[in-house]
């Protein structure tokens, strides 16, 4: 089943299909031999968000005190396992990139390039253990997701949802540009996400009303996501002992603040703000 959901129809069942769905895809990701090891970890942690994103939207109907909090943190932790790998890639391919773009002697900045190829990640083995595991654990789960009880019917089953979560995104970009804290553009991002996935989620109820919506929200998460990744260098760099650290930073920055400003653009249009 698509990641969708129609109002006109029962969407209780609809919700446990979509959730059933976002399993089964994972398991056959994980079993998947053509995909690397990389393309298994990504592909892994997007499944456990558009699952969060999806729980969110349900969040307000579940008839089941506790499941929410249970099916979210537990995909949570799924996507952490992996983080170290994740960001050990980003950081490489983030510092390729800032030397690129600035014109950059990259030996000027080895020692920041070593520091990256340093960290310490999972190894192949433990790595496809955790996949026989997960895979196990998905099959386990599929029981939970039964538990995916609505109270409502019809839009009101989602329309809660959908408007918390873009008044909680709108918020936090308030917030973000007022503070300019890392942490809170970090958070603006999540919800963000949260909010595209919602919009994704029901956009086949307005035929093409939202499609345009959903193509610039996606846009929006991505310029946010590589505004986050720098928030994470800038953050890895803290610790690296290098002569020009400070100067690295400075394009750091440089590069963040650039993206902030296409954000609010881009979010403005979309009209993310109280």
């Amino acid at each position: 089943m698509s990641y969708s959901i129609s109002v006109k129809k029962n969407v209780e069942k609809q919700s446990q299909k979509v959730a059933l769905s976002q399993l089964k895809k994972s398991i056959e990701e994980i079993e998947d031999n053509s995909l690397c090891m990389d393309k298994k970890i990504h592909q892994l942690r997007k499944r456990c968000k558009k699952m969060r994103g999806f729980l969110r939207i349900i969040r307000p109907q579940l008839q089941i005190s506790g499941i929410y909090d249970a099916q979210n943190q537990y995909f949570k932790e799924i996507a952490k396992q992996f983080s170290a790998i994740r960001d050990q890639k980003m950081l490489k391919e983030t510092f390729k990139k800032i030397v690129f773009k600035y014109s950059l002697d990259e030996r000027r900045y080895v020692q920041i390039l070593q520091s990256i190829e340093a960290m310490k990640v999972q190894d192949a083995i433990s790595v496809q253990n955790h996949f026989a595991l997960y895979r196990a654990e998905f099959e386990e789960n599929r029981k939970n997701i039964q538990q995916y009880r609505l109270k409502e019917k019809g839009s009101k089953a989602l329309d809660k949802g959908i408007k918390k979560g873009y008044k909680k995104a709108s918020k936090l970009k308030k917030k973000a540009y007022k503070t300019q804290s890392d942490k809170d553009f970090h958070q603006w991002r999540k919800w963000v996400k949260y909010h595209w996935y919602h919009m994704r989620l029901i956009k086949k109820n307005e035929e093409c009303a939202l499609d345009l919506r959903v193509k610039l929200l996606g846009n929006l998460a991505d310029i946010l996501g590589e505004e986050h990744d720098l928030s994470i260098f800038k953050s890895f760099i803290q610790d690296v002992k290098c002569e020009y650290k400070v100067e690295f930073i400075g394009y750091l920055k440089q590069e963040q603040d650039l993206l902030r400003k296409r954000a609010k653009k881009l979010s403005d249009l979309l009209k993310m703000r109280m």
